[in-house]
């Protein structure tokens, strides 16, 4: 063998090499991007995740359910019935809305004396001084003036 064909053979090794390591740069480079990819979902899928988190609370609370939002980390949910739902092996019980404190009960909450006769003061004057604007069964709606709120200094 020459030297002239051992140093083409030695050449012909040297590109085969290089181009090799191309390759594997190139196949480097694509499980790279890859795996930058299935980062990508995954944070995506996470967010998404919390985001659903998120909206099942807010969905819960805003109908009265009682929610502990520190026991809420990764929910395994299970609805009972009507009235009842567990998440993550905790039960939760819908509550009821508190019925609005009476005037009388206000009153007596502060130990005022003779409260009933205050109560009645008070609705006939809401009676005599303000527009009532919508009334039914349960509420009566009233307009009052905001001079009409103010105390005298």
């Amino acid at each position: 063998m020459t030297d002239e064909q051992g140093n083409l053979e030695w050449e012909e090794l040297r590109l085969q090499i290089e181009q090799k390591a191309k390759e594997i740069g190139d196949i480097v480079n694509i499980l790279e991007r890859r795996r930058q990819k299935l980062k990508e979902i995954n944070d995506t899928n996470k967010a998404v995740e919390n985001k659903r988190k998120e909206n099942l609370i807010s969905d819960l609370q805003s109908k009265n359910w009682y929610v502990n939002m520190r026991e809420f980390m990764y929910p395994k949910v299970e609805v009972v019935d009507d009235e009842i739902v567990t998440i993550n092996g905790v039960k939760y019980q819908r509550v009821e809305e508190p019925k609005p404190q009476t005037l009388f009960q206000h009153l007596n909450s502060f130990g005022i004396v003779g409260a009933e006769g205050i109560c009645n003061i008070v609705r006939g004057w809401l009676i005599d001084n303000t527009v009532i604007e919508t009334e039914d069964a349960e509420k009566v709606t009233f307009t009052i003036h905001k001079e009409q709120l103010q105390t005298p200094k």
